[in-house]
């Protein structure tokens, strides 16, 4: 996205950097620091004006990884944003997609997808 002229950052705790664009990782949303957390750093963006989307990468884990689960339901939070979420995901099933949606509050969702069809992958199994 900095390629492409687009002002955005990667979250890290602690982040005081101003953007428009906000990629963070879904474990890290939940997480509470004494350096802050993300949904803090979010409204301070978006009460300057400044926030225009967020990015959050491995959304998924809010209902498969169950050792994270306390925080991971704080990423539904991020639906009280006045902006657009864009949610990353490369192994979502279709089917889980309900359980994406009502983890995240969210109805109607618009989905797009590539083909996980890897012509050139080649597996073998090997009795040892």
């Amino acid at each position: 996205m900095q390629k492409c002229g687009i002002n955005c950052i990667e979250w890290k705790h602690g982040e005081t950097n101003l953007a428009a664009v906000v990629v963070v990782s879904a474990n890290a949303v939940g997480n509470i620091t004494s350096k802050g957390n993300f949904l803090g750093y979010a409204t301070m963006l978006s009460t300057k004006g400044m926030l225009r989307q967020v990015v959050v990468d491995e959304c998924h884990l809010i209902f498969t990884a169950s050792h994270w689960r306390q925080k991971l339901a704080k990423l539904k939070n991020l639906r009280l944003l006045p902006c657009p979420i864009v949610l990353l995901t490369a192994t979502l099933p279709p089917s889980r997609e309900c359980e994406l949606e009502a983890g995240m509050l969210v109805r109607c969702a618009t989905y797009v997808r590539a083909s996980t069809v890897r012509p050139n992958t080649r597996y073998f199994v090997s009795w040892c």
